[in-house]
């Protein structure tokens, strides 16, 4: 019985010895493959940029403060001085061009950021032949109709600023044309629309308030490469494309100079000052005679009479209209329309001494204020 099985138990054997064999290799490969307890530490002491296991990149808001520690000294331990910034949705300030979860911010012109931008990033620094040509062909058609005397510059390329036809604007209007001083520096279309205002509007307004025309008008400010109120924070102006004009003052041919600041400025200042005062609370006084006073009609009609005065008064509806108010007022009504954007000493502090025309693009009506 034992001789009988011994055959089949070494033959299983010799299967079994086989399969051993053949495994052997793969074994050896898998603890090989087993790093060390201390491999992590024998990585990163010896400067190898290797991380075992693998270290995910911290939350950029709410990981902890370890948490964002231990990341970057990994991160310096490894050879990276510093880790990758988080990708996320929102559109950094000054990123022109792509929309986001916020509002994006005004573009900062006044910084040349060119030197770190790729080359398809980097605004074009000077405009093509093609889009010269186009703009000379709408110019000449706008100013077909106009009178003015003017010089055709070299078109301005300036990152986002310019024009591809300025013009160097010093006199416009038929017959006594009406003086810039000093010359403003306009886009075609400005000046089309500037000749429509002056002839229409504001030298008719003149002769008919004032008994006199027009002769000339002090410029403020015309092309300027910057943001509106020269905030980096706001977007930009449209005096950064020559679309836009700053009207000081106007002067007649009597010699009187219609100040924008001195006949409407002021008078605005001199309103809100008296707004204000009326805002103040009044002091709690008790009139002296309330406490005498007899409980008869007589009485009471004098009471009231006192409570009256003892409160504060509304200011007037305004001083004096005069006729150079009167003037500044109705060009500026009459430019909304003409103009895109009119803004004089009602709308805002920074327009207290002069009057802004702009042709910026809308959708809907002009903003007049």
């Amino acid at each position: 019985m034992q001789a009988r099985h011994a055959r089949p138990y070494a033959g299983q054997s010799a299967t079994l010895a086989l399969m051993c064999l053949m495994a052997l290799p793969c074994v050896s490969l898998l603890i090989a493959s087993i790093p060390p307890a201390n491999a992590q530490t024998k990585a990163l002491t010896q400067g190898e940029i290797r991380i075992v296991p693998p270290f995910p990149m911290p939350h950029p808001h709410r990981a902890s403060r370890a948490r964002k520690a231990a990341f970057a000294a990994m991160k310096v331990q490894n050879g990276q001085a510093s880790a990758p910034e988080p990708r996320n949705n929102f559109v950094n300030a000054g990123s022109p061009g792509k929309a986001g979860t916020v509002e994006k911010a005004a573009p900062q012109i006044e910084r040349d950021d060119t030197a770190t931008q790729s080359p398809a990033e980097a605004p074009p620094t000077a405009w093509s032949m093609e889009e010269i040509r186009a703009a000379e062909v709408s110019c000449d058609t706008q100013l077909q109709a106009v009178t003015a005397r003017s010089e055709r510059l070299e078109p301005i390329r300036h990152g986002q600023c310019g024009t591809p036809v300025p013009l160097k604007l010093e006199a416009v209007g038929v017959g006594a044309p009406v003086t810039i001083s000093p010359p403003a520096t306009a886009n075609c279309a400005l000046t089309a629309r500037l000749y429509n205002w002056l002839e229409t509007v504001a030298r008719p307004a003149a002769r008919a308030t004032l008994g006199s025309d027009i002769v000339a008008i002090r410029n403020a400010s015309s092309y300027i490469c910057r943001n509106r109120y020269s905030d980096p924070a706001q977007k930009i102006s449209e005096h950064a494309f020559a679309n836009a004009l700053d009207i000081s003052s106007f002067k007649l041919a009597d010699g009187r100079e219609i100040d924008v600041k001195r006949y409407w400025g002021k008078v605005v200042e001199s309103e809100l000052a008296a707004r204000k005062l009326v805002s103040l609370p009044a002091p709690e006084t008790r009139p002296a005679n309330l406490s005498t006073t007899k409980a008869t009609a007589s009485g009471k009609a004098e009471q009231a009479r006192t409570l009256a005065s003892s409160e504060p008064q509304p200011p007037a509806a305004s001083a004096v209209t005069t006729p150079e108010l009167t003037f500044l007022r109705d060009i500026h009504s009459g430019a909304c329309g003409i103009f895109t954007t009119v803004l004089g000493p009602n709308a805002n502090a920074a327009h207290h001494d002069h009057i802004h025309l702009d042709l910026k693009g809308r959708r809907s009506s002009a903003y007049c204020e």
